[in-house]
């Protein structure tokens, strides 16, 4: 959690540092920390405070209205204030004059607390839009803000996956593949593939039974894991004739695991396997966040040999912050 920006124009004021525990934060956790001021020599100033504020917005140039008989660049974006609070630590709350006060020389530290909101989205940065959270120390006086020092605050949304029963059901995808010889197929590979639920939390590992019917007179030796996201992006757009609401679709591969198998030419074979999820991850829900979402989904691929084809399996799966709990 690494400082944004340090203002110190003054030689009276030799360090402002904000110090809390760098970690990801559950919405709803409280932020326990201190700023830690130190003067060469005394100085007049109105207060010390400190800002906690979140925010979203996406933006990017996309194309006119199809429609039209003309293209041109328009510009889309859209933006959230999630909160935005100011505390202060020391001084006067209001900039007045009459108001000021002398900040003895040497080291002062102001602790403070704060609660998160209970309903907040997950910290993201992508490429065509961000969710920020951070924390400003400042201190004023009569020119203005003298010092100030930011750092960025990683949150992440909360989302109980046992809420929607969905999430406890196992999941059952198949695909299957022929094998083209110039003008006729031949058998390839079926795959049917078991999961045991459909929800999972940041850094649990998906168990995964792949049962593979190798139709060929190839062995199968390679098969890999990936988890894919689809994260849309939501603008609003001004034109000539009407103003509207656009969404941005980015398409990647999150993480992605080979592992090696030994699967018999004409022989149905199961293989276990498993994937570990990364951390932190956004969250499916996003219920919380109006201009961002994200979805994601498990594949699984064997590439077919001396082919240059595979076959691929794939299905939606959710991501949370309270594990499912199956009843046996």
């Amino acid at each position: 959690m690494g400082t944004v920006s340090v203002f110190v124009p003054i030689p009276k004021v030799t360090k402002l540092e904000l110090i809390f525990k760098d970690q990801v934060y559950l919405a709803g956790e409280t932020i326990d920390g201190e700023v830690v001021l130190e003067l060469k020599e005394p100085l007049f100033l109105y207060s010390v405070k400190l800002k906690i504020a979140g925010k979203g917005f996406v933006e990017w140039i996309g194309e006119s209205n199809e429609n039209l008989d003309y293209t041109r660049k328009v510009h889309c974006s859209n933006r959230e204030d999630y909160f935005h609070h100011i505390f202060t630590l020391w001084g006067a709350d209001h900039n007045a004059e009459g108001l000021e006060q002398t900040l003895d020389a040497g080291s002062h530290v102001f602790q403070f607390s704060h609660k998160l909101e209970d309903s907040l989205p997950s910290s993201f940065r992508g490429s065509h839009g961000k969710i920020i959270y951070y924390l400003r120390a400042f201190c004023t006086a009569t020119g203005g803000t003298l010092a100030q020092v930011e750092k960025t605050l990683q949150v992440q949304e909360t989302y109980n996956l046992n809420l929607d029963p969905s999430n406890k059901l196992p999941l059952l995808f198949t695909a299957e593949k022929e094998i083209s010889y110039w003008c006729w197929k031949v058998p390839g590979i079926s795959m049917n593939v078991t999961v045991d639920k459909s929800g999972f939390v940041p850094g649990e590992d998906i168990i995964i039974t792949s049962e593979i019917d190798n139709r060929t007179a190839k062995f199968l030796r390679l098969i890999s894991y990936s988890i894919d996201t689809e994260i849309k992006y939501k603008a609003f757009v001004q034109e000539a004739l009407c103003d509207h609401y656009r969404e941005f679709t980015k398409k990647s591969e999150l993480k992605k695991m080979e592992a090696a198998i030994e699967v018999p030419p004409r022989q149905v074979t199961k293989i276990l396997g498993s994937l570990q999820l990364p951390k932190p991850m956004f969250i499916s829900d996003m219920s919380r966040c109006k201009i961002i979402s994200i979805a994601y989904e498990l594949q699984v691929t064997i590439p077919i040999p001396a082919h240059h084809v595979s076959v691929s399996a794939s299905a939606p799966i959710k991501i949370g912050t309270t594990p499912v709990h199956i009843s046996v």
